[in-house]
């Protein structure tokens, strides 16, 4: 609130909500992308034509792989993609929580 000028006198102001909306759904964009990457390269998987064998035999297998051929960062291949939906489902629900729940509280209290 502070960085945004945000006196906070009736409450965080929408610039405030929506930053700290944006800031949530990146925290959730970094943390679940490797999980989807994983989850997406399961998913996808089809044996080899030659072998018969599946390319991973389960989640920590996947997960070894990545990181012994592109490295750390291949958990995050597509983040901006990933984080632009993330973010507006972030904002949209955040910000519709504390539509509701002002309402509620203006009309019960």
């Amino acid at each position: 609130a502070k960085i945004l000028n945000d006196p906070m006198t009736d409450g965080p102001s929408l610039a405030t909500k929506m930053g700290s909306s944006a800031v949530a759904g990146f925290t959730a964009a970094l943390f679940s992308l490797p999980f989807d990457v994983m989850k997406s390269r399961l998913m996808a998987q089809k044996p080899d034509p030659e072998t018969g064998k599946m390319p991973y035999k389960g989640v920590s297998d996947c997960a070894l792989k990545i990181i012994r051929s592109e490295g750390p960062m291949g958990f995050f291949a597509g983040f901006s993609a990933y984080y632009g939906r993330c973010a507006p489902h972030a904002m949209i629900i955040l910000l519709s929580i504390e539509s509701i729940t002002s309402a509620y509280k203006k009309a019960f209290y």
